[in-house]
């Protein structure tokens, strides 16, 4: 039997966004602010790039288009040093909050922009949710997604 088949797969993933887009946060005031805000996720996310450097590691990071069009280089580095650049979408916005016409040119918009910078085929996608959908399972958040009623149920008493 070979060990390395029988070792587990860990799977490491980031979340590439600024400081100010957490959720929480949404306004679209707010939102309109976001180029006045201090950016944090350059230098932070080059941090984090080199400590999975010292530990020969490599990660699936979601990154914002908003972020990729900002911050170009940090993308096209954490490409060239073998992470995987996935999609979280472009502006951040709570994917129940949009349109499917809008949601889906938030994810084409995205993934256009990061794979103009990668030269490569973007397959993940980490969507946008409320904090009360955290502890769901993928399964159960796919099936609201796709059923207007489930979310509903899901959602019933958020922020209140």
């Amino acid at each position: 039997m070979n060990r390395v088949s029988e070792r587990p797969m860990h799977c490491l993933s980031f979340d590439v966004e600024e400081h100010f887009q957490v959720s929480a946060f949404w306004s679209e005031a707010r939102r309109q602010q976001w180029d006045h805000y201090e950016s944090r996720v350059e230098s932070n996310t080059r941090k984090l790039a080199e400590m999975l450097a010292q530990h020969g590691t490599k990660a699936t990071f979601f990154v914002l288009g908003w972020v990729a069009e900002r911050y170009p280089s940090m993308v096209k580095a954490l490409a060239s040093q073998g992470h995987e650049i996935a999609s979280h979408g472009y502006g951040h916005e709570l994917v129940t909050t949009q349109s499917p016409e809008s949601f889906r040119h938030d994810v084409r918009l995205a993934k256009r922009i990061l794979e103009d910078l990668t030269g490569t085929s973007v397959n993940g996608y980490r969507v946008t949710i409320p904090a009360c959908m955290i502890g769901f399972t993928d399964m159960e958040i796919a099936s609201a997604m796709t059923d207007v009623s489930k979310l509903r149920r899901l959602l019933e008493g958020y922020g209140r």
